[in-house]
């Protein structure tokens, strides 16, 4: 999820921004694979207490970009209209944008 304006089509579309991750968020092993395969893209992890905390994050302003498994995403989506599902990666995870 994104809050740059437009959902980005791929991870071109994240190159040379960061990507956040909570420390302990069970995509984190999957952030280190983006940033192998696309080194452009820069991971940062944040201490957050639910995956509710990384939205409102993201809402607010404090963070630029985060993945999210699908079922958050499209539950974030119901309740934030102005949050736009975009690509996917792998099964699980989409990228949205404010």
């Amino acid at each position: 999820m994104s809050r740059s304006g437009a959902a980005p089509a791929s991870f071109d579309d994240l190159a040379d921004r960061t990507v956040t991750f909570g420390r302990s968020a069970s995509l984190l092993p999957l952030a280190q694979q983006i940033h192998a395969g696309h080194p452009t893209v820069r991971i940062d992890t944040i201490d957050v207490r639910s995956a509710e905390e990384g939205i409102d994050m993201i809402l607010d302003g404090s963070v630029d970009v985060t993945l999210a498994e699908r079922w958050i995403a499209e539950v974030v989506s119901d309740v934030h209209p102005e949050l736009e599902l975009g690509f996917e990666f792998g099964e699980v995870v989409y990228t949205a944008a404010v």
